[in-house]
């Protein structure tokens, strides 16, 4: 890492420490636990963002237009799409509730999710190509969202780890 960007980790487990307190709550900072690459940190969630972007770039081709997502049929690959499908809700909740907690946790929990799907799915190597190119799709999304869910938050985004 460069030392950029090793003070844009610094700053999102940061960040992400104090937006993952709920408002009106007393916090005890603690720097080692902050910047962890396990459990609710912005390291980790950061690591996942990265993981996709790698996966994305080593992909050959990515087909976002025919996609069949009926081929995802594990429980991981459940988890995962109903966490990305929740992001519109989440954003709207924390907005009327002004609670940023909201956004926190959902990044969370689809940088869970995601950790989950990578490590009981094959994605580039999937057992066919179709299968592999809605593994992908999944993948983008998952990108997609933990870049906006981060934007949201405030917290600028390392490329690479």
């Amino acid at each position: 890492l460069s030392l950029e960007d090793c003070d844009l980790l610094g700053q999102a487990a940061l960040n992400f420490y104090l937006l993952s307190c709920r408002p009106n709550s007393s916090i005890k900072f603690n720097p080692d636990e902050s910047l962890a690459f396990t459990g609710k940190t912005g390291p980790y969630v950061m690591y996942q963002y990265v993981r996709t972007n790698k996966i994305l770039e080593s992909a050959e081709e990515l087909d976002t237009q025919n996609v069949d997502f009926n081929l995802l049929t594990t429980p991981s690959e459940h988890q995962l799409l109903m966490a990305l499908t929740s992001f519109t809700q989440k954003v709207r909740n924390a907005r009327k509730n002004l609670d940023q907690t909201l956004i926190a946790d959902f990044v969370y929990e689809l940088a869970g999710a995601f950790s989950n799907f990578y490590t009981e799915c094959r994605i580039l190597n999937a057992e066919t190509e179709d299968l592999k190119q809605a593994r992908l799709a999944l993948t983008k999304m998952t990108n997609t969202l933990l870049a906006q869910g981060m934007d949201l938050l405030g917290i600028r985004r390392v490329e690479r780890m």
